[in-house]
């Protein structure tokens, strides 16, 4: 099934969730709290299932936007942020990189 950025095919997205929006969340290393980028996007199915978080990754990180398998996040809303799970700087420097509409499969295994 192929993923597209969420504005794309649920255009109500921003009004319906305001108090729970992931994008503009900062995320941050789980094992040391280290802030490594800003959530921009979300990329979801046809069937409204989350993939991947595109982050925007700081400049001492390596200053692009990747993209980051929610299976490796954990959304804590009422803190307003994102973990990283499992994964170092340097790890997430090698994610694959997004790029403005790639499609992809949520069962993609190269990603």
């Amino acid at each position: 099934m192929k993923v597209r950025e969420i504005d794309g095919f649920i255009p109500q997205y921003r009004k319906t969730n305001r108090n729970n929006d992931v994008k503009g969340m900062e995320a941050y290393l789980q094992k040391n709290n280290e802030r490594i980028g800003t959530v921009t996007d979300i990329l979801e199915d046809t069937n409204n299932h989350s993939c991947y978080l595109v982050l925007n990754l700081d400049a001492q990180t390596s200053s692009k936007k990747v993209l980051l398998p929610v299976t490796q996040s954990q959304i804590d809303h009422e803190a307003d942020f994102v973990y990283v799970i499992g994964l170092s700087r340097e790890q997430i420097r090698y994610l694959p990189e997004f790029k403005e509409n790639l499609l992809l499969d949520c069962n993609d295994e190269d990603i």
